[in-house]
């Protein structure tokens, strides 16, 4: 399971006597325990995330934030990546996402036709010397769109990159 709005579905399905091995995957950044604090019922909600048997996370910075909040609100305290709770224990492991972008770019020109390969040919042409900036998701902000821009305002004005030498370009998907 994934996504904020199913976090306490591990404790209903417990409590609905489903007693299968359960796992929650964060696909956006877990917030600091002093920002949990402010959702309604934050103890309840945390309480039922430890009625997974895994909890999965992005990043080290996700997972010690919960660890955190674990921590400072229940004293519990993680050993060898494990919370262990009167349920029993529940695993917190990081699992990155991301591509291998030269296995990435071989499946890429494998899977061109002559024709495409062209205009890439073309286009790299084009764009010779310049450096991008791409970005391809929903425009909203669970997305970080306003910290994006902000590193690449950032990368401007430090003068990496000379004028007209650097380009964003950005795609918006939509989840209909």
């Amino acid at each position: 399971m994934h996504d904020y709005h199913l976090l306490p579905l591990g404790a209903r399905l417990h409590e609905l006597g489903i007693d299968r091995p359960t796992g929650f995957f964060l696909h956006t950044p877990w917030s600091e325990p002093d920002m949990v604090e402010r959702l309604p019922n934050h103890r309840e909600l945390m309480k039922s995330t430890l009625k997974y048997d895994l909890l999965g996370f992005q990043t080290n910075r996700d997972l010690n934030n919960y660890s955190a909040y674990l921590r400072t609100h229940f004293g519990l305290e993680t050993s060898d990546d494990v919370v262990t709770t009167e349920r029993g224990q529940t695993r917190l492991k990081k699992f990155p996402i991301g591509i291998d972008p030269k296995q990435f770019a071989d499946y890429l020109a494998a899977a061109l036709s002559p024709a495409e390969q062209e205009k890439v040919s073309s286009l790299l042409q084009n764009f010779e010397g310049s450096k991008f900036a791409i970005g391809v998701g929903r425009l909203d902000y669970t997305k970080g769109i306003d910290k994006r821009v902000e590193g690449f305002n950032q990368l401007l004005s430090f003068q990496r990159c000379r004028p007209g030498g650097c380009r964003l370009e950005g795609g918006c998907l939509c989840k209909c």
